[in-house]
């Protein structure tokens, strides 16, 4: 077993609230401070440093350093969260406005239907998934007008673009969909109607927001 893979059972024992192992094998000498670095870069990697840091701050065996290692990073990914957010809302308000039907998909659901607080999942970007070409298109000309323009374009076999939103050092990215997956193969398994009319109401995030379900 290599270092990562026995940082990574760590932070699944971690999450599954089961007794942790020791981290070292016998073979090295990372002390403490180290130690917990190592497995924040391992937990960051993974995306569950905020998930993490919750488990860790109920379990009363947990050192106060790692505790504390975990907590500042996971305030940072809360602080991004809520940007992500409020924008996401944001976002939405101006496709229901422009009457315009999209679901969020991928993490940017299960953060409101499988977690009990959506930072806990976290995100690098806001995935939305439109019935068609045209109107993630017009989705991407109406959301100019809020601060987002066009990142790249999509490639020929490509079912998605990007727009971004750049707000002081921070960025909001919108990938933007309009088939369920980029592979050919699969494009079309699984048309928009069915998908919208499977979908679940995500009322944590707003009134009017829906997101694949199970």
């Amino acid at each position: 077993m290599n270092p990562m893979s026995i940082e990574r059972h760590w932070l699944a024992t971690v999450i599954a609230g089961v007794a942790r192992p020791p981290i070292a094998d016998g073979s090295d000498n990372i002390d403490g401070a180290e130690q917990a670095q190592v497995l924040l870069a391992c937990a960051v990697k993974e995306g569950v440093v905020t998930l993490v840091s919750q488990r860790l701050s109920e379990d009363p065996g947990a050192s106060a350093a790692l505790r504390e290692v975990f907590a500042t990073a996971a305030r940072e990914s809360v602080v991004a969260h809520m940007l992500r957010e409020s924008e996401c809302r944001r976002v939405l308000e101006v496709l229901q406005a422009a009457q315009i039907p999209v679901l969020l998909m991928k993490g940017s659901a299960l953060a409101w239907w499988l977690y009990p607080a959506a930072y806990l999942r976290e995100c690098c970007d806001i995935d939305l998934l439109f019935s068609s070409r045209e109107q993630a298109h017009e989705a991407v000309h109406l959301l100019v007008d809020h601060g987002y323009a066009l990142h790249h374009r999509p490639e020929d076999l490509s079912y998605e673009l990007m727009c971004r939103r750049e707000i002081g050092s921070m960025h909001i990215d919108l990938d933007m969909h309009w088939r369920l997956v980029n592979a050919p193969l699969f494009a079309e398994v699984f048309g928009f109607d069915a998908l919208q009319a499977a979908s679940i109401p995500l009322p944590r995030l707003a009134p009017s927001a829906r997101g694949l379900g199970p």
